[in-house]
């Protein structure tokens, strides 16, 4: 005699057939079923070149201090103290050649803005991470998590434009035996 169409019988007592996903998922209003395959700013699936923009302007609208006050806040931080520096070079150092003096105040200006910018996109990247992880990061929680990498980004960089005067496209980093 043949067995029974359906599944195969479990152990006794148990159900037939497991649920599949949350409890009562199926029953759930549209938006909510929305809300499963994009749990942040960026949907859960392969992405459009609109998807990135809408998540790039949903992030600047769910986190502006996170977003813009981290900006604000590395310009005021960086970028004021440089200017203020060049200009304080210029009155001082009088004796100095005109074009020593450009060159002087061209790489403090330099220097200042490639820190700005490392700090800025270790700060900018973390928001971003857990804006597509549907969470809000606060500008405080964003200091702390950014704060311990900062030397380590920077090094990054200085790395990668050192290998690019060498001549190289690519660079890999090796550290306690990990690659990155």
């Amino acid at each position: 005699m043949p067995p029974p169409p359906g599944p195969p019988p479990g152990p006794p007592g148990a159900s037939p057939m497991p649920a599949a996903g949350p409890p009562g998922w199926h029953r759930l209003p549209p938006e909510q079923l929305a809300r499963l395959s994009q749990p942040g700013v960026v949907p859960l699936r392969p992405l459009t070149l609109g998807d990135v923009f809408s998540g790039a302007l949903q992030t600047l609208r769910r986190n502006p201090e996170a977003t813009i006050g981290t900006g604000l806040l590395v310009l005021a931080a960086l970028l004021v103290p440089s200017l203020l520096v060049s200009l304080l070079l210029t009155r001082w150092l009088t004796s100095v050649a005109p074009t020593a003096l450009q060159l002087l105040t061209t790489g403090v200006s330099a220097l200042s803005a490639m820190l700005a910018s490392v700090a800025l996109t270790g700060m900018i990247v973390h928001v971003v991470g857990e804006a597509v992880l549907g969470d809000r990061a606060r500008l405080a929680d964003t200091w702390r998590a950014t704060r311990g990498r900062l030397p380590a980004l920077l090094g990054n960089v200085l790395h990668r434009w050192q290998a690019a005067d060498a001549g190289a496209s690519e660079t890999i980093l090796f550290k306690a035996g990990f690659v990155t």
